[in-house]
Parts: C-alpha cells; sequence; structure tokens
C-alpha cells in the first residue's frame, strides 16, 4: 500500500508511490480503480526498492519520484512517462521531495540527513529535443544543505523558491537561504519527535508543522527575506555601501519565530499534512490507519481546529466483519486488538473499544445491544454497543474458562446464548443479558463462567455457527476435518444430530446455516478450496461440492433473503452462489488484482461486507456484483 507522502496528483492524473513502484490513474467521471499506467518496481527503468516519495516538475509536464534504493528518478509525463533520467547522488534512501515553479528548483531529502537542491531547467518541455540528442544534459545540483542530525523527512519551498523549510528526524525544523546556499536559523526545539511535515502559508507568515509526537503545531514566521552576500555582490556596491549594510550573518538581526498554537492531532503520532489555504481545510493522517480532516478558521487564533471528518483503520488484519443495526453499522475485529464499529451511511467510526489481544471473533446481538470478541487473550469481553450506555464501547463482562486463543464465535438467533470454541479444544456456551444489564465499570468488569463446556472434536475446533431461524441449533467444525450439528436445549449439554468424519480433504475453516428458502442448508468451507452444502437435519453425504476458489475458504455467509452465499478466500478473491436450486456461481468479486488476502466476510440484504489481511474493509452490493 501507498506510504504516507508518496500521492500527487495534477489536473486529471492521480498518482501512489509503494513497494510495487509507481501507479497511475486518470481521473474522470466513472473512472475505474485500476491503473492506467504502472512505473514498476524493477522493470523498464524504475526504482529497485519502495518508492517513498512523489512530486510534479515543470508544469505537470514531469513526474519526480523518490525511492528506498536512494535515487530519484525523472519521468516525462507527456511522453507516455518515459524515464529521463536517474540521480543517484544520495547516499541512502530518498524521504522526501518539493518542487519551485517560480525557478524551477528541486529539492531532495535523504536518509543521508542532507538536502540538495537542483536546477531543474532541463526537465520543461522545450529542451526535450536537446536532452534527446545529447545524453550529458542533466540537472544541476545548485547546492547541498548540511546540518540536519537524522533523516530530512519533509522539505517545502517559501519566498518563490528563495527560501526552504525542512523537518527531521532531529525534531528541529531549519529554514534556509537558498540565495547563499546557507541556514537562515532554526527552531532546535520544534517537536518532541519526527518531523514529518512543513508548510507555509498565508504569504509565508506562517508555518505548519505536524510530528510524530502527535502534535500539529502553527508558527508566526518571522523575517524571510534573503540576499546575496557581499562576497557575491557587484564590487562597486561593496566598496559604495554603508558598513552597516554589509551584513554577513542574516540570522543575528532576524525577528525570532513564534509559536502561534499547538494543538494534539493523533495520539500515535502524525505521518502526513495537507492543507488546502483556501477553505482553511486540512487533513492529517496517524499510524493508527487514522485520516482526520480539520478546518482552521484564523492561522493566528489560539485555539484548536474544529475537527470535521475523521476516517479510522485497522491497523492488522481484519479477521471478522459483521454487519450490524439494520445494516447500519458495521463491526469489525482485527489483530490490531481494537474492535471498530462504522457507520455504513457516513463511514465514519461510531466507536471503538481497545482490547488486550489480537482479536479472531466476533458476535453482535441482535438487537446490536452488546458486541462479544475473542482471541489471544483467552477471556471474551462483552462490549456494549447501545447509544446512552455509560460503559458504552468499554468492556463491561468477561467470560473466563478458555485456556487458548478463541478461534470462533456465534450467538443465538434470540441473543440469549453465546457459543465459543478455542484452541484449548473446547466449545463452551455462555449466557448472555440484554444490553442494559451490562452496568459494570471498565476497571471492575462483571466476570462470567460458561453454562456448558463440551469437547466436539478429537481436533481442535475452528469453527462455530448458529442456526438464524432455529434457536436450539448449532454446528461445529474442527481441524481433524470434521463437521458435526447439534441442539442446546437452554440448559445442560448440547446433543449431538450428527457428526461426518473427514467431511473436507483439509482443516474446515468457514460454516453458516442458510436462512429462509436456503434454512435447511449448512455451508461449510475448507483449506481444501471447497465449498460444500450440507442438509443440516441429515448429514451424511453434501449435497453439491462449490469449486473454483484457488485457496483457501476464509468467510461463507448467506443474504438476508437467504439466496445468495458468498464465500471469501486467500485468492484474493469473494464469489457469489445461488444459496437454493442448482447453487451456481453467479460472480466472482476480485480485490484489485488479487493482491489482497481476503479474511472475512458478512452478508446482509442488499449489500455484503469483506475484510484483508492489510486491514481494509470494502463494502460490496448485490445487485452490481451479480449484475441483478
Amino acid at each position: 500500500s501507498a506510504r504516507p507522502g508518496t500521492s500527487a496528483s495534477s489536473g486529471q492524473r492521480l498518482l501512489a508511490g509503494c513497494s510495487g513502484g509507481v501507479f497511475v490513474w486518470e481521473v474522470k467521471a466513472g473512472w475505474s480503480a485500476q491503473p492506467v499506467r504502472v512505473l514498476a518496481c524493477g522493470k523498464d527503468g524504475g526504482h529497485e526498492a519502495r518508492v517513498e516519495c512523489l512530486c510534479w516538475a515543470a508544469g505537470g509536464t514531469a513526474l519526480v519520484s523518490g525511492s528506498k534504493d536512494a535515487t530519484f528518478k525523472m519521468w516525462a509525463v507527456d511522453q507516455d512517462f518515459r524515464l529521463v533520467e536517474t540521480n543517484d547522488d544520495h547516499k541512502a534512501s530518498v524521504l522526501a521531495l518539493a518542487y519551485a515553479p517560480e525557478n524551477h528548483l528541486l529539492a531532495t531529502t535523504g536518509r543521508d540527513s542532507s538536502i540538495k537542491v537542483w536546477d531543474c531547467t532541463t526537465l520543461l518541455p522545450e529542451w526535450r529535443h536537446k536532452r534527446a540528442d545529447d545524453s550529458s544534459i542533466r540537472v544541476g545540483q545548485r547546492c547541498n544543505l548540511e546540518g540536519h542530525r537524522g533523516d530530512v523527512c519533509a522539505v517545502r519551498f517559501a519566498r518563490k523558491g528563495t527560501v526552504l523549510l525542512s523537518g527531521a528526524r532531529d525534531n528541529s525544523v531549519k529554514i534556509w537561504d537558498l540565495l547563499n546556499g546557507k541556514p537562515l536559523r532554526s527552531i532546535t526545539t520544534a517537536h518532541k519527535g519526527d518531523v514529518r511535515q512543513v508548510a507555509s502559508v498565508r504569504d509565508d507568515a506562517y508555518l505548519i508543522t505536524a510530528s510524530m509526537d502527535g502534535h500539529v503545531k502553527v508558527w508566526a514566521l518571522g523575517d524571510l527575506t534573503v540576499k546575496k552576500t557581499a562576497w557575491e555582490s557587484d564590487i562597486d556596491q561593496i566598496l559604495q555601501a554603508k558598513p552597516t549594510e554589509l551584513q554577513t550573518d542574516p540570522a543575528a538581526e532576524a525577528p525570532p519565530d513564534e509559536l502561534v498554537h499547538a494543538f494534539p492531532a493523533h495520539a500515535s503520532g502524525v505521518t502526513f499534512l495537507a492543507l488546502h489555504e483556501g477553505t482553511g481545510r486540512m487533513a492529517t493522517t496517524s499510524r493508527a490507519n487514522e485520516m482526520r480532516v480539520w478546518e482552521i478558521a484564523d492561522f493566528a487564533a489560539r485555539e484548536d481546529p474544529k475537527l470535521l471528518q475523521e476516517a479510522v483503520g485497522h491497523g492488522g488484519q481484519v479477521t471478522a466483519v459483521q454487519l450490524c443495526n439494520n445494516e447500519r453499522w458495521l463491526a469489525s475485529v482485527s489483530t490490531d486488538f481494537h474492535l471498530h464499529v462504522f457507520d455504513l451511511n457516513t463511514r465514519a467510526l461510531v466507536g471503538k473499544c481497545a482490547c488486550d489481544g489480537s482479536l479472531f471473533a466476533l458476535a453482535v446481538a441482535p438487537d446490536s445491544g452488546v458486541a462479544i470478541v475473542g482471541g489471544n487473550d483467552y477471556a471474551l469481553q462483552v462490549v456494549p454497543l447501545a447509544e446512552g450506555m455509560p460503559n458504552r464501547f468499554r468492556p463491561a463482562a468477561r467470560l473466563v474458562a478458555h485456556s487458548g486463543k478463541v478461534t470462533s464465535l456465534a450467538m443465538s438467533a434470540d441473543g440469549h446464548f453465546a457459543a465459543s470454541v478455542s484452541m484449548d479444544f473446547s466449545l463452551m456456551l455462555w449466557p448472555v443479558r440484554a444490553s442494559d444489564q451490562y452496568t459494570a465499570s471498565p476497571e471492575s468488569p462483571d466476570e462470567v463462567k460458561p453454562v456448558c463446556v463440551a469437547h466436539p472434536h478429537r481436533g481442535t475446533p475452528t469453527m462455530v455457527a448458529w442456526s438464524p431461524g432455529d434457536l436450539s441449533l448449532f454446528a461445529t467444525a474442527s481441524s481433524d476435518h470434521d463437521v458435526a450439528c447439534w441442539r442446546y436445549a437452554g440448559s445442560g449439554a448440547p446433543r449431538r444430530v450428527w457428526k461426518v468424519d473427514a467431511a473436507h480433504g483439509k482443516l474446515v475453516s468457514a460454516l453458516c446455516f442458510g436462512k429462509g428458502p436456503s434454512g435447511p442448508t449448512l455451508f461449510t468451507g475448507s483449506w481444501d478450496y471447497t465449498v460444500k452444502a450440507w442438509r443440516h437435519e441429515e448429514g451424511a453425504q453434501p449435497v453439491r461440492t462449490l469449486a473454483g476458489h484457488t485457496a483457501r475458504i476464509s468467510g461463507l455467509s448467506v443474504s438476508a433473503d437467504g439466496r445468495l452465499l458468498a464465500s471469501s478466500s486467500a485468492d484474493g478473491s469473494i464469489r457469489v452462489w445461488q444459496a437454493v436450486d442448482q447453487l451456481n456461481c453467479l460472480c466472482e468479486c476480485v480485490e484489485e488484482g488479487r493482491r489482497r488476502i481476503a479474511t472475512s466476510i458478512h452478508a446482509g440484504g442488499a449489500i455484503f461486507a469483506s475484510g484483508s489481511e492489510d486491514g481494509c474493509i470494502r463494502v460490496w452490493d448485490f445487485a452490481a456484483a451479480t449484475g441483478a
């Protein structure tokens, strides 16, 4: 995926740099998510390592890319991104780029702690034919700026290309005089962490800095006037000048840069900042996969900007997703220890809950009042979701008895019981209360014991699913390739209805019951790449085997009307099948060139949601997917 700061846009083109190279999209009505051009790493002159930064040059007719391979490359955009030049003067990764259109200067920075400024006049279109005839024509280095004591992460031009602003991992901001190739002054204690972004606004009157210390700061800049030093001036001017005019140290009398305001933007650090000066809108991102949009009414005001919108993603693999609250919400859990609930209409985060370990299992009550999550912590946690609860999105109860990782959770259709399976070889059934009965504080949550403990398989139980149409019916699957159906009367031990040994050729990794017209069917998915359909009252033999995926099945879910089955797979695809009649495959939804492993899925009425190994959640339209 693209790293912070590795995207650029110009007119109708959008670019992103990543470990695969540079990807180019044409932005227009009905534009496709598929790139129209890829400058791939290791091919056709492309970089040999991850692309770290991008910027446009020469009025958008040239693109500059910087890479972890310690080079920056220049591409002719108007000639189908033909490689124009490669420069390897940096001694380590190139981390940041900036271009000044007023004087065609390019600044490059890197992990060698240096800043290099280049004259890019020869990148202009009128020089293309000269370059074609003379390979010796290259961008010329104007100056090399040394002074930072750490990786230089951010760079911006000011004063029409005569001043340069830089931020580094030494926590400082430096202001450079480009006419003389010297430092003008420094803000040595700008932040308590890496300075990741710098930007000037209001005709360079204010400086905005963002840091891994989590803060964004606004500074009132002092004088940025620069002029050539005496030794570079005309000798007659030197002889006629008064002594006070022969200033050799521009920083000596420069007024200080004053901190106007600082505010916390992200607790995990600010990785990127983009500013639209005309509207006062500012976007920030963080290491925790958060993106926030702010409004700054007045840069001179000593008050926090207004948070307009927030988008929060997972920082690890999404292991389970579930549509809830009449498909207005989407709940998800991840290996990043978090439960997230999103509003599907606004795509905003409704709330999140941090747990004590990676999460692998999720079950939301039918009324969406509570969610139960489990994972590496062994204990299940009950998290109230209902509005008005004093402990909303905070653990209110712990379900304690498992001694191994919890791999799957399911809840009965009436919301009275939850079932969990674990790597401790056990199946446990738990009582679930109404959401308004979970009132304990997170500091001392209720501790709940199971009403039943069983060991349903010889191998490790991998999955559990409860029938949506039969309150007493649930199914389990295991690593020994077996599948079993059970009935639970509300007390005592569950009764096994049937068990099929070696139901699949490999571990059974997905289970779900049908609904409505497909209600009599139990669907199972496996690491043997197949999906099988069983009559849950009979077992014995599958009524149909669905083949098509080319890697293990990671999730199964039936639509609300019971007519469609969605399956997710490690092959990067999602397939939609008929859940009744012939169980034919209706379509295949491919996740962007199969580069991402689909880890989980949940179907609703008109939509279904999928989670991915890269932390992304995607929502799909059944009608669009099937062509209905």
